[in-house]
């Protein structure tokens, strides 16, 4: 094979770098990696909360949500939305997202399970996918990487 043929042939290591590198620039693909992690810690910890430590339904899933909380900052923060701003900047704002989510993951699972019947794998799924576009649109905000303006910069030192 020459090397023109070579070329327009990357290979099957090629053709897998070209689509890791076309699922690493799509912002809104990245973001479904860094949940989707973040989502296995959920469903780990609130099978351990509520199956094996026999803690309601949707208290484990509000403790299962905080034990996801430090992972999905740093993914969210680094790889998805690969934010340059100080963390201080950005942890005051996207942990009061996440209280408004384990809020919300409490009544959902609540509604889902206690309510509906539904299994707690089903609760957990419909957590998720309600958060998750909440938390999009959320971090899309938090993480962008204008500068923020302090009480100094505005000249509102006191």
């Amino acid at each position: 094979m020459s090397m023109a043929q070579s070329a327009q042939n990357p290979g099957v290591f090629g053709r897998a770098r070209e689509w890791f590198d076309f699922l690493t620039k799509a912002r809104f693909i990245r973001f479904g990696m860094v949940a989707g992690f973040s989502g296995a810690v959920y469903f780990v910890a609130v099978f351990i909360f509520s199956k094996l430590a026999g803690i309601s339904p949707g208290l484990a899933s509000a403790l299962a949500y905080c034990a996801a909380i430090p992972a999905n900052f740093l993914g969210q923060k680094l790889f998805t939305f690969r934010s340059t701003n100080k963390p201080v900047q950005e942890i005051g704002p996207y942990l009061l997202l996440q209280a408004v989510n384990i809020a919300i993951s409490g009544l959902t699972m609540s509604v889902l399970v206690n309510q509906l019947g539904a299994p707690v794998l089903v609760g957990g799924a419909g957590v998720i996918l309600t958060i998750s576009v909440v938390s999009y649109l959320s971090m899309a905000l938090i993480f962008s990487n204008r500068p923020r303006e302090t009480s100094r910069q505005s000249g509102g030192e006191r």
